[in-house]
């Protein structure tokens, strides 16, 4: 699905709040390949006039990944808070998956830092604190956190989107920001 959310006037045509959330298309594809996105998102961006979105924000898939980097050129690419927060109990497994402590200080690290220092020394207390320096997920998210950590997206107006996000029980694989 691809919804775009905007607190402007888009091409005139349509208007709202902050908080509103327009469907401009959607789609099912029967396979995950590079050439069936590519597909999705050439076909968009000819509906959208040949306009790209300022920002889309996506699951991890790799074809997904691949295939905004050809079509959307100019596009910034994030990965959905949602997706990856979603995945943490499963990855730290037991006993961490239960321990209130460790989700309430992962959290409000990932969700409440407001510089990169301030992340980086909050990160680096809770993998130390708990022992994960070897946790071969948790490092890899480190090694990506420019791409779903919101004190990163210090140049993007994602307001809006976090808000809805937050409400949101099933929130598509793909959103885009116009």
């Amino acid at each position: 699905m691809l919804a775009a959310r905007s607190g402007t006037e888009i091409e005139g045509k349509v208007s709202g709040s902050i908080r509103s959330c327009v469907l401009f298309g959607a789609a099912l594809l029967s396979n995950e390949k590079i050439e069936s996105y590519r597909w999705l998102l050439q076909t968009f961006l000819r509906a959208m006039g040949g306009v790209e979105p300022r920002l889309i924000i996506t699951d991890e898939c790799a074809s997904m990944k691949a295939a905004i980097s050809v079509d959307f050129p100019t596009s910034t690419h994030r990965l959905c808070m949602w997706h990856i927060m979603r995945k943490l109990k499963d990855k730290v497994g037991y006993p961490l998956r239960e321990d209130k402590e460790f989700l309430d200080r992962f959290n409000k690290c990932v969700w409440c830092t407001e510089t990169d220092e301030e992340f980086e020394a909050q990160w680096t207390s809770i993998i130390s604190d708990y022992g994960l320096e070897d946790h071969e997920w948790l490092t890899t998210r480190y090694r990506i956190r420019e791409s779903w950590i919101p004190v990163y997206f210090k140049d993007i107006s994602l307001g809006a989107f976090f808000e809805r996000l937050q409400d949101l029980r099933v929130p598509t694989p793909f959103s885009v920001i116009l």
